[in-house]
């Protein structure tokens, strides 16, 4: 129980998890989750979803995803991160109807059902805004190449 306790307190703001249910039963969940602990990436989250093997294919997977993107952009978020193992088709089609692209594999980092395990790695990123530094520094960058040689 406290290893629950202390994964629900990693998801507190700006962080989210979020459940799906039909009728008062769980049917899948999503979570967005720090990428690190290191300063420098704050601002990169990871998504992971989960549903029901008999609740597939009637939009769950959409609705959470949907709920993820939108809580990273209101989380000031500039980039999305998801580990997919593979082998999960379902799941990158779900990832890339959602801008996520694929940016890289990691060979045999994950062991289960008695063998190795890729991981692919999805990213999307998020447009700048006006409160992002590269965005300042594009612009401060864009008024000096405006100007003429002879000022």
């Amino acid at each position: 129980m406290r290893t629950q306790r202390r994964w629900w307190a990693e998801h507190a703001r700006p962080w989210s998890v979020f459940v799906a249910d039909r009728a008062g039963d769980v049917v899948g969940w999503a979570s967005l989750s720090r990428w690190s602990d290191r300063p420098g990436y704050r601002r990169t989250g990871e998504v992971s979803i989960y549903v029901r093997s008999d609740a597939r294919g009637r939009g769950v997977g959409r609705a959470l995803i949907e709920q993820l993107v939108a809580s990273g952009a209101q989380a000031g978020l500039h980039t999305l991160l998801a580990r997919i193992a593979d082998g999960n088709a379902a799941s990158v089609r779900l990832h890339t109807r959602q801008g996520f692209v694929l940016v890289g594999v990691l060979h045999e980092v994950g062991y289960k059902f008695d063998r190795w395990i890729d991981v692919q790695m999805l990213q999307r990123m998020y447009p700048p805004t006006p409160h992002d530094g590269l965005a300042r520094r594009a612009r401060r960058v864009s008024r000096m190449r405006r100007r003429s040689p002879s000022e």
